[in-house]
C-alpha cells in the first residue's frame, strides 16, 4: 500500500503539460536504447505505447533524462527462452530511481510503477 502511495505521489509531482513527441526522440524514446533492446517491426508501436503512458501521466519532456527498454524474458522447460514481454525504464533529469512501463509482447502497455523515486 505504501509503495502504491509513493508511486502516486510521484506521478503527482511531475507537473503538468504533455510528453512532445519531437523531443522524445532526443531523450532515447526513439534512440539507440530502443533499437538495440526491441525487434524491429515492434520499434514504432512501443516507442508510442511507452509515450502515451508518460503523456497519459503528465510527464514532460524535460523530466526525462534518457529511456532504456529491455525485453522480460521466460526461459522454458525445453531450454529455450521466450520474449513475454518489454519494460521502458524512464529515467527522470533529477533524482533518483524511474518509471517503469511495461509492455506486452505486442507492446500493450500492462502497468506503470515507479521504482526507487524518492
Amino acid at each position: 500500500m505504501q509503495q502504491r502511495r509513493n508511486a502516486m505521489a510521484a506521478f503527482a509531482l511531475f507537473g503538468g503539460g504533455l510528453l512532445l513527441l519531437g523531443a522524445c526522440e532526443g531523450v532515447q524514446l526513439g534512440g539507440d536504447a530502443l533499437s538495440m533492446n526491441l525487434p524491429p517491426q515492434r520499434a514504432q508501436v512501443c516507442r508510442d505505447a511507452v509515450r502515451n503512458a508518460m503523456a497519459e501521466r503528465n510527464v514532460t519532456e524535460d523530466w526525462i533524462r534518457r529511456v532504456h527498454y529491455q525485453a522480460i524474458q521466460n526461459p522454458s522447460r525445453t531450454g529455450s527462452t521466450r520474449i513475454e514481454g518489454f519494460e521502458a525504464w524512464v529515467y527522470p533529469r533529477q533524482g533518483r530511481g524511474a518509471l517503469v512501463v511495461e509492455l506486452s509482447n505486442s507492446c500493450q502497455v500492462r502497468r506503470v510503477w515507479a521504482q526507487g523515486m524518492r
